[in-house]
């Protein structure tokens, strides 16, 4: 799971390669994946003319020696810097080096802060895993950021709404079939809230399932999806559409689905509910679809349920579609 205030480009992997000395795993898939990008929002309560700038990487290996501007861009608010900083290395390639390597000192706003790095380079051997970042200041305070919509639904009622109840669906669930045919209810994959999710979408295309819900008044809504693991990363993009009463819905197509470590894990509860994005409800009834957009069967998750969040809206299961 990443850290607060952190994205990255859906090509990206956020758990791979080894964990530091403090136990987290760093952002990888760098390597030769020109334009791809880390970003880290950081709140700060004042202007800082000359905040340090390190990051902790992985090593590459001896022989392979290179600096920050051969693999990497930086930009601080929009603004273009260089460095010439060393990159770490060490006799194994890709092992952490469980050290702060200082890449420049950068001016900071008060207020919200956008630092992101960009991969300026496809050779391979060259790029590094990312750790993190550090930031040192003289006396401002600096604080986790927000992913732009991460957040926004903080403070607002939440409804979460189960797939199914017992094997049977739950009220004001629908499903269609695909390419492969019906879809099941794998007792075996219960959650920690003992729900059965809804089974067979992996390959499936052209399976949907739809949650219909009634608003008692016309909202922006939170949407979350709970959904099973798999030992790679997937964005939903990648795996469902979606619409809303009838509308297409891109704004979570890049949002990476959950990931757990190992092929034994594939296709267990995840236990978690992953954001989706912002939509709009209508008053009354309102169609919330996910439609399976391949037939790729390395892509595929089961589905536990939805959660809505509302700031004012009142969100009930069913109603008369």
């Amino acid at each position: 799971m990443l850290a607060d205030g952190v994205e990255h480009s859906p090509n990206l992997t956020p758990t791979t390669g080894r964990p530091n000395n403090d136990g987290y795993y760093p952002i990888g898939g760098l390597d030769t994946a020109k334009g791809s990008y880390v970003t880290f929002y950081i709140d700060s309560d004042a202007a800082v003319e000359k905040a340090g700038l390190y990051m902790e990487l992985s090593n590459l290996g001896k022989g392979e020696e290179n600096t920050f501007d051969d693999w990497l861009d930086l930009t601080v608010n929009g603004e273009d810097y260089g460095s010439s900083a060393d990159m770490p290395v060490s006799d194994e390639r890709y092992t952490p080096s469980n050290e702060w390597t200082l890449i420049r000192f950068v001016p900071l706003k008060a207020g919200e802060n956008v630092i992101t790095f960009t991969v300026n380079s496809s050779e391979q051997f060259n790029g590094h895993n990312i750790y993190g970042i550090r930031l040192t200041a003289e006396t401002a305070k600096l604080t986790h950021g927000t992913v732009p919509g991460e957040s926004e639904d903080a403070d607002w009622t939440t409804y979460d709404f189960a797939a199914r109840e017992g094997s049977d669906l739950a009220e004001g669930v629908s499903t269609t079939n695909g390419s492969k045919g019906g879809l099941g209810a794998p007792a075996h994959r219960k959650n920690d809230k003992e729900q059965i999710p809804i089974g067979d979408l992996n390959g499936n295309e052209g399976a949907s399932v739809t949650f219909t819900v009634t608003a008692d008044a016309a909202t922006r809504a939170g949407l979350y999806l709970e959904l099973s693991l798999r030992n790679t990363d997937v964005p939903f993009g990648g795996f469902l559409d979606l619409t809303v009463n009838g509308n297409p819905v891109t704004a979570a197509d890049s949002v990476l689905l959950p990931r757990c470590q190992t092929k034994e894990e594939t296709f267990g509860p995840s236990n978690e509910m992953t954001y989706l994005c912002i939509i709009d409800l209508e008053s009354g009834v309102n169609t919330i679809t996910f439609t399976v957009s391949t037939n790729n069967e390395s892509v595929g998750y089961n589905i536990y349920g939805i959660r809505l969040t509302s700031e004012s809206a009142v969100i009930s299961a069913g109603g008369n579609s």
